[in-house]
């Protein structure tokens, strides 16, 4: 949730419920997956978890960060030719 936030610059906030939430339908779709290791035992929380990205992860995300690239460069060609012209429908 600190990630998310320091991430964003502030602009986006995290809760438990969604977090954890989205934590879920990640395993339950096989993106990510618990990993036993640990980044420094010495200092870590034994109750923290982490994950791993699978190789399903890995292809989702390289779709999704393709999808955006292309978002914005529908964004950015608009922009040029017609600033004033632009809407997003959501």
């Amino acid at each position: 949730m600190k990630q998310v936030e320091a991430d964003s610059e502030g602009r986006v906030r995290m809760g438990p419920g969604t977090l954890y939430g989205s934590i879920g339908r990640m395993i339950d779709a096989g993106l990510i997956r618990e990993s036993d290791k640990r980044v420094d035992p010495e200092r870590d929380d034994e109750r923290r978890v982490y994950y791993k990205i699978t190789g399903a992860g890995q292809d989702a995300l390289a779709l999704e960060l393709e999808r955006y690239r292309r978002v914005v460069a529908v964004a950015s060609h608009r922009e040029r030719h017609s600033p004033s012209a632009i809407a997003y429908v959501v």
